[in-house]
Protein backbone atom coordinates (compact mmCIF):
# COMPACT_ATOMS: atom_id res chain seq x y z
CA UNK A 1 0.00 0.00 0.00
CA UNK A 2 1.05 3.48 -0.66
CA UNK A 3 1.42 5.75 1.93
CA UNK A 4 0.23 9.15 2.08
CA UNK A 5 3.63 10.96 1.75
CA UNK A 6 4.74 8.77 -1.21
CA UNK A 7 0.93 9.61 -2.67
CA UNK A 8 2.19 13.25 -2.39
CA UNK A 9 5.25 12.81 -3.63
CA UNK A 10 3.91 11.27 -6.95
CA UNK A 11 0.87 13.94 -7.50
CA UNK A 12 3.61 16.58 -7.36
CA UNK A 13 5.76 15.03 -9.45
CA UNK A 14 3.00 13.90 -11.90
CA UNK A 15 1.32 17.29 -11.78
CA UNK A 16 4.68 19.26 -12.82
CA UNK A 17 5.31 17.26 -15.14
CA UNK A 18 1.78 17.83 -16.82
CA UNK A 19 2.39 21.55 -16.11
CA UNK A 20 5.39 21.42 -18.03
CA UNK A 21 4.00 20.29 -21.46
CA UNK A 22 2.68 22.32 -24.44
CA UNK A 23 -0.92 23.52 -23.61
CA UNK A 24 -2.06 21.63 -26.75
CA UNK A 25 -0.55 18.59 -24.92
CA UNK A 26 -2.37 19.12 -21.83
CA UNK A 27 -5.53 19.71 -23.64
CA UNK A 28 -5.36 15.97 -25.69
CA UNK A 29 -4.61 14.83 -21.91
CA UNK A 30 -6.52 16.05 -19.85
CA UNK A 31 -7.47 20.13 -19.08
CA UNK A 32 -8.67 19.38 -15.66
CA UNK A 33 -5.95 17.59 -14.83
CA UNK A 34 -3.78 19.47 -12.81
CA UNK A 35 -6.29 21.00 -10.92
CA UNK A 36 -7.77 17.52 -10.09
CA UNK A 37 -4.01 16.45 -8.95
CA UNK A 38 -3.91 20.28 -6.73
CA UNK A 39 -6.91 19.00 -4.97
CA UNK A 40 -5.73 15.69 -3.93
CA UNK A 41 -2.43 17.28 -2.85
CA UNK A 42 -4.45 19.59 -0.91
CA UNK A 43 -6.44 16.71 0.62
CA UNK A 44 -3.72 15.04 1.72
CA UNK A 45 -1.46 18.10 2.96
CA UNK A 46 -4.99 18.78 5.20
CA UNK A 47 -5.13 15.08 6.45
CA UNK A 48 -1.30 15.18 7.31
CA UNK A 49 -2.06 18.90 9.31
CA UNK A 50 -4.96 16.88 11.83
CA UNK A 51 -3.40 15.74 15.01
CA UNK A 52 -3.95 12.19 15.34
CA UNK A 53 -5.58 10.73 17.74
CA UNK A 54 -2.80 9.52 20.02
CA UNK A 55 0.11 11.76 19.18
CA UNK A 56 2.02 13.79 21.90
CA UNK A 57 0.77 17.28 20.29
CA UNK A 58 -2.94 16.10 21.86
CA UNK A 59 -2.30 15.38 25.27
CA UNK A 60 -2.07 17.79 27.76
CA UNK A 61 1.43 16.52 29.46
CA UNK A 62 -0.03 18.43 32.95
CA UNK A 63 -3.22 16.48 33.35
CA UNK A 64 -3.46 13.46 31.51
CA UNK A 65 -1.89 10.54 31.92
CA UNK A 66 -0.51 7.91 29.46
CA UNK A 67 -3.08 6.26 27.64
CA UNK A 68 -2.87 2.54 27.33
CA UNK A 69 -4.38 0.52 25.18
CA UNK A 70 -5.53 -1.55 27.84
CA UNK A 71 -7.31 1.12 30.19
CA UNK A 72 -9.24 3.35 26.99
CA UNK A 73 -10.45 -0.05 25.04
CA UNK A 74 -12.11 -0.97 28.44
CA UNK A 75 -13.35 2.39 29.07
CA UNK A 76 -14.63 2.31 26.10
CA UNK A 77 -16.08 -1.06 26.08
CA UNK A 78 -17.75 0.12 29.45
CA UNK A 79 -19.27 3.08 27.63
CA UNK A 80 -20.58 0.94 25.48
CA UNK A 81 -22.33 -1.74 27.40
CA UNK A 82 -23.98 1.43 29.49
CA UNK A 83 -25.39 2.15 26.02
CA UNK A 84 -26.20 -1.80 25.98
CA UNK A 85 -24.26 -1.82 22.34
CA UNK A 86 -22.51 -4.79 23.42
CA UNK A 87 -25.13 -7.55 23.87
CA UNK A 88 -25.82 -8.83 20.46
CA UNK A 89 -22.44 -7.46 18.95
CA UNK A 90 -19.19 -9.39 17.92
CA UNK A 91 -15.84 -8.43 19.64
CA UNK A 92 -14.87 -7.66 16.06
CA UNK A 93 -17.32 -4.77 15.42
CA UNK A 94 -16.20 -3.50 19.36
CA UNK A 95 -12.70 -3.55 18.55
CA UNK A 96 -13.35 -1.97 15.02
CA UNK A 97 -15.10 0.91 16.63
CA UNK A 98 -12.31 1.03 19.55
CA UNK A 99 -9.91 1.38 16.62
CA UNK A 100 -11.47 4.18 15.37
CA UNK A 101 -11.73 6.02 18.19
CA UNK A 102 -8.40 5.63 20.09
CA UNK A 103 -6.61 4.76 16.85
CA UNK A 104 -5.47 1.43 19.06
CA UNK A 105 -4.66 -1.36 17.02
CA UNK A 106 -8.13 -3.42 16.36
CA UNK A 107 -6.40 -6.57 16.66
CA UNK A 108 -4.53 -5.99 19.89
CA UNK A 109 -8.33 -4.42 20.87
CA UNK A 110 -10.08 -7.82 19.76
CA UNK A 111 -8.07 -9.57 21.61
CA UNK A 112 -7.92 -7.91 24.92
CA UNK A 113 -12.20 -8.23 24.13
CA UNK A 114 -11.61 -11.58 24.23
CA UNK A 115 -9.00 -12.39 27.03
CA UNK A 116 -9.77 -9.87 29.45
CA UNK A 117 -6.86 -9.93 31.90
CA UNK A 118 -7.26 -7.72 35.16
CA UNK A 119 -5.63 -4.05 35.36
CA UNK A 120 -3.07 -4.17 37.59
CA UNK A 121 -1.97 -1.03 39.68
CA UNK A 122 0.50 -0.15 36.59
CA UNK A 123 -2.62 1.46 35.72
CA UNK A 124 -3.68 3.35 38.63
CA UNK A 125 -3.21 6.70 38.02
CA UNK A 126 -4.71 6.32 34.56
CA UNK A 127 -7.73 4.37 36.33
CA UNK A 128 -8.31 6.52 38.54
CA UNK A 129 -8.30 9.92 36.23
CA UNK A 130 -10.70 7.77 33.97
CA UNK A 131 -12.60 7.22 36.85
CA UNK A 132 -12.84 10.93 37.78
CA UNK A 133 -13.64 11.58 34.28
CA UNK A 134 -16.48 9.32 34.29
CA UNK A 135 -18.02 10.60 37.85
CA UNK A 136 -18.11 14.45 36.22
CA UNK A 137 -19.66 13.06 33.43
CA UNK A 138 -22.62 11.51 35.87
CA UNK A 139 -22.09 8.33 35.11
CA UNK A 140 -22.02 5.87 37.79
CA UNK A 141 -20.03 2.68 37.12
CA UNK A 142 -16.23 2.69 37.14
CA UNK A 143 -13.13 0.91 35.90
CA UNK A 144 -11.30 -1.24 38.71
CA UNK A 145 -7.44 -2.65 38.63
CA UNK A 146 -5.91 -5.18 41.25
CA UNK A 147 -4.52 -3.34 43.84
CA UNK A 148 -2.72 -6.21 45.23
CA UNK A 149 -0.81 -6.62 41.50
Amino acid sequence: MISEEEKLKLLISERTTFLQLSIDEQNKIDDQFANKCQLEINKIKEIKSIPQSNSDSDIDANSTPKRTMKVTSDTVLLLLKELKATQSTDNTVIASFTNYLTGFSAEKIRQRLSNTEELTSKHKKEVEFVNNLLSNLNIKKTITYNKNR
